[in-house]
């Protein structure tokens, strides 16, 4: 696992206009790099910001005349500062290191806070912590810099931009009131402007000011498997559906079942067709997906809004089991199996559910392949089928849940099932 992340050409947009006049900054405390990373000994699941890795300083940046701090509380009323990362590969934010180089006073809270950063700017908050400020550590070693937890991991697929939201604290006060971050020493940084302050409402890039460094925030991380998954999804012949008036979408555990329609909701895009005999197919590609169960359905404002857009009324979701790239095709409210239950017309059918000695698969259409994970994703069976129908003994399988997947042609539905032993 590498420990620098992967960074891509971003183009700066310059919004010098819209700054107050400010004085000159400096570096008004200049450190040698840590041990640590001068022996690239951080860890391999803690990530550098930017040039990091290669970093030959470690600065407070302040403005002149005691103005305060570039990453942190200053005269000139900024609310917060953070540093962008760029992901080539999924992984879950655990931690993160935030080296503070200084803290005066002990009212008011610090919220560190994880972005995602899509185009230009940041966006949406995914994650975020409220500290406060008397427990805020401020260090020359970073050793004893301070470590933030989120509550939950935060599992990341795109870029995003990690810092520190500040507009709960007070003004600030020279010598009496403030925060600074460190960060790396001036053209230390990648000249892509990835460390940003906040001026208002706006998010401005560090080298706006002729900055060029990447502030002291190191996430440390959990890298997770995942894979990509097209879903192509047929609307031919859909009741009130109008494919120049109305749209698709697709909402699951992957996205964390964001309400479809409104913002970082998945829409899918139509495919051209040559003639209109041809199907009407709506498709996305979904590039980091974990391993394991995905959960999803389809929504189209042609049937309602929001929710209510459901391809079909009751609560079942369509189900797949992720552990390779895969391509679905999907037919608008036509359901393989969903994961507890069986729908109207299942393709297949799976009984006994409890079951003690053996599981049967029965249905109309040919079955390819019959695969049984456990609930860690461990692949512990798997058969050629090549028939309409299956079994499989189960009488020395340990008690518990699984998850059983049937694989015919394109399709593939996945379903719970229970193994449990009568020793009465």
């Amino acid at each position: 696992m590498r420990k620098l992340t992967t960074l891509s050409v971003l183009s700066i947009f310059f919004f010098f206009s819209s700054h107050a006049q400010r004085l000159p900054h400096y570096p008004s405390e200049v450190l040698a790099p840590p041990q640590l990373f001068i022996e690239k000994n951080l860890g391999p699941d803690t990530l550098l910001p930017g040039n990091w890795e290669t970093a030959t300083g470690v600065a407070m940046h302040a403005w002149s005349d005691n103005n305060g701090y570039f990453f942190g509380t200053n005269s000139y009323g900024d609310i917060g500062y953070g540093q962008r990362f760029d992901v080539t590969e999924p992984y879950e934010i655990l931690k993160a290191i935030f080296w503070i180089g200084a803290r005066l006073g002990e009212t008011g809270e610090v919220v560190f806070s994880i972005w995602d950063f899509k185009g230009t700017k940041p966006g949406e908050v995914l994650a975020s912590v409220a500290v406060s400020m008397s427990e805020i550590n401020a260090s020359q070693e970073f050793e004893q810099a301070l470590v933030v937890e989120f509550d939950e991991p935060v599992t990341v697929t795109g870029n995003y931009l990690i810092g520190a939201d500040i507009s709960g604290l007070n003004p600030f006060e020279p010598d009496v009131y403030a925060l600074g971050n460190y960060a790396s020493t001036q053209e230390n940084g990648t000249n892509l402007g990835y460390a940003y302050i906040k001026e208002g409402s706006q998010w401005v890039s560090a080298l706006n000011f002729e900055l060029d460094v990447d502030i002291a925030i190191f996430p440390i991380v959990n890298y997770v498997e995942a894979y990509s998954v097209t879903l192509n999804l047929d609307m031919t012949g859909v009741e009130n559906f109008d494919p120049e008036e109305n749209k698709v979408f697709v909402s699951g555990n992957f996205n964390q079942w964001i309400e479809p329609g409104t913002p970082g909701s998945i829409e899918m895009a139509k495919i051209p067709r040559e003639n209109e005999e041809d199907p009407l197919i709506y498709s996305c590609t979904l590039p980091f997906v974990r391993v394991g169960e995905m959960l999803y359905k389809y929504y189209s404002d042609a049937i309602g809004q929001g929710w209510e857009g459901a391809e079909w009324e009751n609560d079942s979701n369509r189900s797949v089991f992720i552990d390779q790239d895969i391509v679905l095709n999907d037919i608008w409210a036509n359901l393989v199996v969903g994961v507890d239950e069986i729908m109207a017309q299942p393709i297949f059918r799976v009984f006994p559910n409890p079951a003690s000695h053996s599981i049967h698969v029965n249905g109309k259409y040919q079955l390819d392949y019959l695969r049984i994970f456990d609930l860690q994703g461990k692949l512990i069976f798997q058969k050629e089928i090549l028939g309409d129908e299956a079994s499989v003994n189960i009488s020395s399988w340990q008690q518990g849940l699984y998850l059983l997947q049937l694989i015919s042609g394109s399709q593939t539905s996945t379903h719970k099932i229970w193994v449990i032993h009568n020793n009465l």
